[in-house]
């Protein structure tokens, strides 16, 4: 039986061949009891349509048809069998799992997971004999039947799966192929998407652009498989040379995997790989070079290793730029005229990103009354709106004005009549003597006293 041979997978989809089948037909099953191996390639379609388009309404009302090309650049085997090839699409579900044959239905969360997968290595990567293909080229049909390509640069790669998956719509998609498909083949091939929305807007959209969006994701395939040998013969040993890729630095993601190369046959050069603050410069076989070799770029085709081959990632530091931040600022006026206030809070410098707690701090100013804050200097009470330590959510320079209010003065205490409540007449006269010492008078003894304004008796 003659080996497959694995190509690198671009950014473009795949397509697979299947001459002189109707181009109308949706599906057809693939005979695997005629098969040595099968492959299984899938294709992820998705739509992203805003909040604002569905408008809240029942999505049954809305109906969306979208044509997707993609072309044939992975999984081929010289020897399939053209008219054994299956294809059709997956059944996609929040609750569902997928089934034992990994064709009927898949969960949204796989559906995600293998898609931002796929994003991390430039658009497919394979697993065992499936292999999973998430670009494509969009177009769109005028009512003469024309295509006109569409062009977007929206990216759900930093999106998580959790989000994907909550921000996805119900419907019902059928798949029509618009194309003929022919083995062995690179020409584009065409289907058509028809969806049909079901129920009304749940879960949460992604915040892209400053929009909200919901995505509508779709997924079909294709399978074809190496045909059994009537009468298999045993190959002779052949010799195997390993590819091994090195990080060649810390906290490198996305590495390829090692490969396996047999004597004679040709492989092809893995994927970028990531390292965070770090520019990818390209593969060598010097861990210490300063710049990538061409004749291993990523996705290259190598042919007749005669030996084991180490490759190395080569980085190059980016430079971190600190990243603006919008402020907005808080000011606080102490409103006295020129007065002496103390315990007045501090101006503040706010990220636009953040909401400010007004200072619970009360300012005091001699002979007035703090009433509160507020954005009027000339108001005689404060806004209860700029009360201490009230929530401030509208991030736009804010300047608060302390309002006063004068205490009134007392009322002063009346001066002592001459008559002194505390030295009440007694009906006997006082004498001050120049020295002090006592005089008599009446049979009584006065002592006298050194103050100011009266005196105490005995």
């Amino acid at each position: 039986m003659k080996k497959l041979r694995f190509l690198a997978v671009s950014i473009l989809a795949l397509s697979i061949g299947l001459g002189g089948v109707n181009a109308a037909t949706s599906s057809r099953s693939i005979d695997k009891s005629k098969c040595d191996t099968v492959y299984t390639n899938y294709y992820f379609f998705v739509d992203i349509g805003s909040k604002t388009y569905y408008n809240q309404k029942d999505l049954s009302s809305y109906t969306h048809n979208t044509i997707a090309e993609y072309h044939n650049n992975s999984w081929q085997v010289s020897d399939f069998d053209p008219n054994n090839v299956g294809f059709g699409q997956v059944k996609l579900g929040k609750g569902t799992t997928t089934s034992s044959d990994g064709i009927t239905s898949m969960s949204l969360n796989d559906f995600w997971t293998y898609k931002k997968k796929a994003y991390n290595t430039n658009g497919a990567f394979s697993d065992g004999t499936k292999n999973y293909v998430v670009s494509h080229d969009w177009y769109k049909v005028t009512a003469d039947n024309q295509e006109i390509k569409q062009n977007s640069s929206t990216s759900l790669k930093n999106q998580s799966v959790s989000a994907l998956v909550n921000a996805s719509l119900d419907a019902d998609i059928t798949f029509t192929r618009r194309t003929s498909i022919n083995p062995n083949s690179a020409n584009p091939f065409k289907i058509q998407i028809f969806r049909q929305f079901k129920g009304y807007l749940t879960g949460k959209p992604l915040k892209i652009n400053n929009n909200e969006q919901y995505v509508q994701p779709a997924l079909y395939y294709i399978q074809y498989c190496s045909p059994k040998q009537n009468d298999p013969v045993e190959p002779e040993p052949e010799k195997e040379f390993n590819v091994r890729y090195h990080g060649n630095g810390s906290n490198v993601t996305n590495l390829p995997n090692n490969q396996v190369v047999k004597e004679g046959k040709c492989f092809t050069v893995g994927n970028k790989p990531s390292r965070e603050g770090y520019k990818f410069l390209g593969w060598s076989t010097n861990s210490k070079a300063t710049t990538g070799e061409s004749k291993y770029a990523p996705g290259k085709e190598i042919c007749n290793l005669t030996k084991d081959l180490d490759l190395y990632a080569i980085w190059e530091e980016e430079k971190t730029v600190d990243p603006i931040v919008e402020l907005y600022r808080v000011t606080y006026k102490d409103n006295a005229n020129g007065d002496t206030v103390v315990s007045m809070p501090s101006d503040a410098e706010v990220s636009i990103e953040k909401d400010y707690t007004i200072s619970t701090m009360i300012p005091v100013r001699d002979g007035y009354e703090f009433l509160g804050w507020n954005t009027d200097s000339k108001a005689t009470v404060g806004d209860d709106e700029f009360k201490g330590g009230s929530l401030y959510q509208d991030r736009k320079d804010l300047v608060l004005y302390a309002i006063w209010k004068k205490k009134e003065t007392p009322t002063p205490t009346p001066d002592p009549t001459p008559e002194n409540p505390e030295n009440p007449k007694t009906g006997v006269t006082d004498y001050l003597l120049p020295f002090g010492g006592t005089v008599g008078m009446s049979g009584l003894g006065l002592q006298v006293l050194k103050k100011k304004k009266s005196f105490k008796q005995f």
